[in-house]
């Protein structure tokens, strides 16, 4: 949980769309609460979007990092 000015933003991983729900319901019952922001993920926005694992991830970091051209000084 992160405060700043005083918005407060939630961040975590839900596993269903019922506990999603849930969790919005939830944040609806805290009192002083004026508004809702709902985003699940990049990957809602893809037909396809695969969960990778982290070393694989890591591996295409790495390989992106080879391909960036150095900066000159």
């Amino acid at each position: 949980m992160q405060v700043h000015g005083g918005v407060v933003t939630l961040t975590g991983t839900i596993a269903s769309y019922p506990k999603k729900l849930a969790a919005v319901d939830a944040a609806h019952r805290v009192r002083g609460l004026r508004e809702t922001s709902d985003f699940w993920a990049v990957g809602q926005f893809y037909r396809r979007f695969d969960q990778v694992t982290d070393e694989h991830a890591a591996d295409l970091l790495a390989a992106g990092q080879r391909r960036k051209p150095s900066a000159s000084r």
